[in-house]
């Protein structure tokens, strides 16, 4: 079995930038969040934008016929 080079190289290269991307995000999320007004939980789940009150009303609504 021979190993293939190129392959392996292009694999390597791609889950180095896989790694590069979520390092970057990580960062960038967590200098947002020291500059949000929201807390930890709303930071997570918005990504620090705000809703307004007819989109919630019908997410819980929503949320609450599922059963």
């Amino acid at each position: 079995m021979a190993l293939n080079i190129l392959g392996v190289t292009v694999m390597m290269f791609f889950y180095l930038l896989v790694l590069a991307i979520g390092i970057w995000a990580s960062v960038k999320s967590k200098r947002e969040a020291k500059k949000g007004q929201g807390d930890k939980t709303e930071m997570a789940l918005l990504g620090n934008r705000g809703i307004n009150l007819v989109v919630g009303i019908f997410t819980m609504t929503g949320k609450s016929t599922h059963v």
